[in-house]
């Protein structure tokens, strides 16, 4: 039993995945960031309501994840400029640069070392998805 949890544990990590981590990291970078922040979880159970707070509206993990995809494949297919597609969102993120070091401890370090110049990418975090474009 105690096997079948690590193995689960393990599996459940937030391992990079993709081509994007295959690629060789670059010692700096500077990009653009737009911060999807989620603050609820899909209720598990089947047949409840959601509950709709005028005042505090929930973004919910699958919306803000499916957002922050949408953006970032946008962002590469070049059809909407990067401010454009960060003035239109409902991010938290600021339209200044970010300068990236391997050391940052930011949740899109990785991806942001790795991506091409002008290339985009969506970034899952502990609560938040980012959309990342690299400026140089």
């Amino acid at each position: 039993m105690k096997t079948a949890i690590l193995l689960l544990a393990l599996g459940c990590a937030t391992a990079p995945r993709g081509e994007l981590y295959n690629r060789p990291a670059v010692t700096a970078a500077r990009v653009q960031v737009i911060e999807l922040v989620w603050n609820a979880i899909e209720d598990p159970q089947v047949g409840h309501p959601p509950i709709e707070d005028v005042k505090s509206p929930k973004r919910y993990r699958g919306l803000v994840l499916d957002e922050a995809e949408n953006l970032a494949a946008q962002c590469n297919q070049g059809q909407t400029p990067f401010e454009t597609l960060m003035r239109g969102s409902v991010n938290e993120g600021s339209p200044e640069p970010v300068a990236v070091a391997p050391q940052s401890k930011l949740a899109y370090r990785d991806a942001a070392l790795r991506l091409h110049v002008g290339e985009c990418a969506m970034v899952e975090g502990p609560s938040a998805d980012y959309v990342v474009k690299r400026l140089e």
